[in-house]
């Protein structure tokens, strides 16, 4: 593959990750306009998270079995499709039930560009460090999309997501071209043969996802319950994408220099003490903080948590299950955050998120300790 064709590979699929991803990302904007504007309780609210995620963990949990059967080209304008239409249809719905329906349609979508993107930069030479530039993508564009949507109503916020899709549609010319890397038949790999590993590492990605989803769904409500008004969150929160930014960037420059334990292990000690600043009395400046370096946290953390089911996938299909580990955690941890948060107590639902955060990590801290495996790379 030439250098020319490389980059245009890699660009589409950092476009397509960062779109498949927008939703979760808008999660805690998303959750606050149902709650506020359409006068859900956290767990309705909750409850329309969670059908995004479930269509989308279907869509990426399927990808094992498509994804070397498809052309992502096309593959990722049908997707894109999906998302354009499900937003639309929830403008014309008022009831917990219709807005679910029709963002389970972009859950379809969402849940297949990520995975095509996935895959994708999976099968490339430098996984680590094309992870982040994916990751610092998809921070960028909700950075952005955050700091416009600030006195946006929900009608507003859902329609500027069918057209974001829309306008990625061109993009997937750039893989006209490309097709995927077949996988290595059975047997041939000592990694298939030997998938347990993999398998274990997509279990601590969704546990880590699960505590995540269950956070950042509610970081709004804990920002409103300290008294911030719509405008503060919404500035505090498309800053913090910033913060995102920079940790995904910095995985692009550090790659594996420092290998996978010191930040896995920095990213979660980082992520527990977000956990602790949550529980403090809040103002501005503090919640943004708190949040960015939330951010940047799981930014610079996922980075190498995706490197390390690469580096344990012998053929590239275990890669593309990053966005179904990923979309089962976002599933169902807006359910249990809801549950956890109800009435307004966010102490048990921090505290819960931190044991999760810890067992994902002792997973990853295990795992990142096995041999590194050589396996083909295509650019």
């Amino acid at each position: 593959m030439s250098q020319h064709r490389s980059l245009l590979t890699l660009a589409a699929a950092c476009g397509m990750g960062a779109m498949g991803a927008l939703v979760f990302l808008a999660l805690p904007l998303l959750i606050g306009l149902f709650i506020d504007e359409r006068g859900f309780s956290e767990q309705q609210a909750g409850l329309i998270a969670s059908a995004y995620f479930a269509t989308y963990f279907i869509a990426s949990a399927s990808a094992f079995l498509w994804i070397d059967h498809v052309r992502p080209g096309r593959s990722g304008a049908v997707a894109c499709l999906c998302i354009a239409m499900g937003p639309y249809l929830a403008t014309l719905v008022t009831s917990p039930m219709g807005l679910a329906s029709s963002l389970a349609l972009a859950g379809v979508g969402g849940g297949m560009l990520f995975s095509l993107a996935t895959s994708i930069i999976s099968r490339r030479a430098q996984a680590d460090r094309d992870f982040g530039w994916l990751l610092a993508t998809q921070q960028l564009l909700a950075a952005l999309f955050l700091f416009a949507s600030t006195d946006w109503n929900l009608a507003t916020t859902l329609l500027c997501v069918s057209g974001l899709s829309l306008l990625l549609l061109p993009g997937m010319t750039a893989l006209s071209g490309y097709e995927h890397v077949p996988a290595s038949p059975p047997g041939k790999n000592d990694l298939s043969a030997k998938s347990s590993p993999a398998w274990l590492a997509l279990l601590a990605l969704m546990i880590n996802f699960m505590a995540l989803s269950a956070l950042w769904a509610f970081v709004d409500r804990i920002g409103s319950h300290s008294g911030l008004d719509s405008e503060q969150l919404g500035s505090a929160l498309s800053l913090s994408m910033l913060a995102g930014l920079a940790g995904a960037l910095l995985v692009t420059g550090l790659a594996d220099r420092l290998g996978r334990q010191a930040p896995l292990w920095l990213s979660a000690i980082a992520f527990l003490s977000v956990c602790v600043g949550y529980r403090l009395d809040m103002n501005w400046t503090l919640f943004l903080t708190v949040t960015a370096l939330l951010s940047f946290s799981w930014n610079f953390g996922l980075a190498y948590q995706m490197g390390v089911v690469a580096t344990l996938d012998g053929d590239g299909r275990f890669s593309a299950l990053i966005p179904a580990a990923q979309g089962a955690g976002a599933m169902l941890g807006p359910v249990m955050g809801g549950m956890l948060a109800m009435g307004g107590n966010y102490d048990n639902l921090l505290l819960c998120v931190s044991a999760l955060v810890i067992i994902s990590i002792a997973g990853f801290s295990i795992l990142a300790r096995r041999p590194a495996f050589t396996r083909p790379a295509a650019g």
